[in-house]
Parts: structure tokens; sequence; C-alpha cells
């Protein structure tokens, strides 16, 4: 049997691959159709590896740019010339698994499977239009062409995947008996240190029993000034691209307010198109900004965000997403959440009480909850066990092997 996995963006190529190996283990022969082109670095790469195939994409500098959207257009239909060649040379596909968007591969993907009649799978990783910052224009012809791209057909896939729960409930064209949700996942490659704190803590996890009991008495208020007076920080991280989707103001917000309150430290892991204004913004509100840039080495990636009290992913309200890959890295370390983000997010924080949802950054209320949470030795605890709950590589492929059997 022969599998094709398909996607334009670097930044999925992870998922891509970690189907592709399930797949693999269960007997296919798996050929992935990737671009040549690095998303983040926004750099043509020369790439070869057995088993891939590198399509040229078209360069763009911009994430919100015409240019872009003629690019992964232009890519769709490489990826559908390509693959109707290998049809016609006499190469019998079993499967293709296409990660969504680009909204432009459902249309062209449902000519060739009628056309070819193989089982033909999508994951919807994003939604665009809909995810991105286009307030105001939803309703323009040109937008809603865009989701109808994805939405007309794309109920006549033999299985469809959504990278969060929020997906199917945003998109009532998907087909609730053959639609599943499929989380990221993060393997597991170290060994997890629960007794592992972080220097805000009231105590470290041997003497904490005692002292939380202290503080408790005491109040959060007088824990902090307690903490402010040892030299201690608050301690917080943010990681990921900094770029048009990431709430710059909400973020200064809340740094203001807890600021106000104990001294605090953003350390940011990452780059983008917004990064000045970002770093502008947090030492405008007079925390102390430790700026990494990227960090590619997952062991050094760890280990800063093991020494954070709390991981930061706030996100322009506009945006519909219920579940982002940051948060599970922040999970797989046991670093509690602090989030705006709905759906999938929410509901985790709220019933695995593994951080705060954020409604309004400024509030007195709001840092209360982020110094109580900073200050809960087994707010960690539980943020690791959502992740082996949630975002491990056997339930990926449990979720998986139930669309193999269906």
């Amino acid at each position: 049997m022969k599998a094709v996995v398909i996607t334009h963006s670097s930044t999925f190529e992870g998922r891509a691959d970690a189907v592709g190996h399930f797949l693999e283990k269960r007997g296919y022969e798996v050929i992935r159709v990737f671009s040549d082109f690095d998303h983040h670095r926004k750099k043509t790469l020369s790439r070869k590896k057995p088993g891939y195939v590198y399509l040229h994409m078209t360069p763009y500098s911009k994430n919100l740019s015409a240019r872009r959207l003629f690019a992964i257009h232009s890519f769709a239909r490489k990826v559908v010339k390509h693959l109707e060649e290998r049809i016609e040379a006499g190469e019998k596909i079993d499967l293709v698994y296409i990660l969504l968007p680009a909204n432009s591969f459902v249309p062209a993907a449902e000519r060739l499977r009628r056309k070819y009649h193989f089982r033909l799978v999508y994951d919807i990783i994003d939604l665009w239009p809909e995810s991105l910052p286009l307030k105001g224009l939803s309703g323009l012809p040109p937008i809603r062409f865009w989701s109808r791209l994805r939405d007309g057909e794309i109920g006549n896939a033999d299985h469809i995947f959504t990278e969060c729960s929020l997906y199917r409930t945003i998109l009532q064209s998907l087909p609730e008996k053959k639609t599943d949700t499929l989380y990221w996942y993060k393997k597991d490659t170290e060994k997890w240190k629960p007794e592992k704190e972080s220097d805000f803590r009231i105590g470290r996890p041997e003497k904490c029993k005692e002292q939380r009991t202290d503080a408790a008495d005491k109040g959060t208020e007088a824990a902090v000034s307690e903490a402010a007076e040892r030299g201690t920080r608050l301690r917080l991280i943010y990681m990921g691209a900094v770029n048009n989707i990431i709430h710059i103001s909400m973020i200064a917000d809340l740094l203001r307010a807890l600021h106000a309150k104990i001294p605090t430290e953003l350390v940011v892991i990452g780059e983008g198109e917004r990064t000045e204004e970002f770093l502008l913004a947090v030492r405008e509100t007079g925390v102390s900004v430790d700026y990494r840039g990227p960090i590619y080495d997952e062991k050094e990636k760890n280990d800063l965000l093991r020494s954070a009290d709390l991981g930061l992913n706030l996100m322009r309200p506009e945006v519909k997403v219920g579940l982002t890959m940051k948060s599970i890295d922040y999970l797989y370390c046991g670093l509690p959440l602090i989030s705006n983000i709905q759906g999938d997010t929410e509901k985790l924080i709220r019933t695995e009480r593994i951080g705060v949802h954020i409604e309004d950054p400024a509030s007195e209320q709001t840092a209360e909850a982020v110094l109580a949470a900073a200050q809960d030795p087994d707010m960690r605890r539980r943020a690791r066990s959502a992740y082996e709950q949630y975002f491990t590589e056997k339930h990926f492929e449990n979720v998986l092997q139930q669309m193999l059997e269906g």
C-alpha cells in the first residue's frame, strides 16, 4: 500500500512526518510532498531526502500578503499535477493525507479522488480566512470565496481530522460521523522531574507543605510582599512566532499589573515581523526582558521553559484557534498556562486546573489569580499530567488507528 502525505508549510512538517511515521509502522510506503520554502526564515531551501518530494514554492516575505496567497495557491496546483503524473505513470496510490490549509487543495483533491479512487483524508490545522486578523473583512466576496474553496466539498473526504475541537464547532460543513479531533503531540524525550520548582514558589518541595499553609494564612498580598523582600522575581516566558496574531497590548497590560505587585521578568524565545514592537511594548511596562531569539536545541529550550513560573499564550480575539503547539510545549515542561484562547485551551485550564484563563489583563483579580497560580506547587504537576493524558504520541496514534479501522 502507498500513501502520500502533503503540506505546503514548513510549520506543519512535524505533524506530517508524525502521520507518515504512523502509516509506515502500519505497512504503508509513504511519500511526503513538502515545499522547499522555510516559512519562519522566509528562505528557499535546497533539500533532498529519500521518500520526500520538495516542490518549489514562490518566496514571500510577509505573512499577510497577496504574494503569500499566490504562492500557496500555485503550490497546490503543483502538488495536484505531481500526483496526477505519478498515477498516470502507473503508480497506485491508496491513501492521500492532506494538511489544510491551503483551502485550494480541497476542490483539486476531490477531482482527483473521483477520477482515481484513492482514500482521501484531510487534517485541518488552521482556519483560513477565519483565523487571520481580517476584522471587518469577513463578509467581502473574496473572503467568502476563500472559505467556500474548503467548505464546498470537504465533506466528501473519507475522513477529516481537526487540530482542535473548536474547529468542529465553527465549521458546520464537517460531517460529524467521520470527523475527529487529532491533537498535536510532543515526543517525550526527557525524564520528567516533578520535584523541580521555580524560584518564585514559597519553599522547596520537601518544605512547601508547612510554608504553603503559612502563605495561605497570610494571603496572596502578604506572600508576594515577602517574596519581593527576598529579591524574588516572577518569571514568565513567551515562546513562538512574534507575528500579527499575538495580542501585544494584552500582554503589556498584564505585565504592567503584575510588575506593580512584584518584580517581573519576561523571557522571549522566538522571532517574527513584530519582534521589535513587542519588545518595546514589554520594556515600557518596566518589566525586565530576556530576549533569546529562536532556539532550536530542544534541551536548551526545555530548560528555559522549566525555569519559568508560567507560560504566556495570548492571541488576538478574532483569531479562531482552540489549541496551539506552544501550549503543548509548556505543558510538557510542567509549565502552567496564562491564556486567552477559547475552546479547547480554556476548557483544559478550567477543568484540569493548569493555569489562568485571561479576560481582563489589567484587573486586580487577574493579577491575583496569576500570582496564586505561580505559588501553587501542585499546578506544575497537573500541567504535566494534562500533557500525558492528551498530548502524547500514543494518544495521537490511537486516534489515527481508529481512522484506519473505520
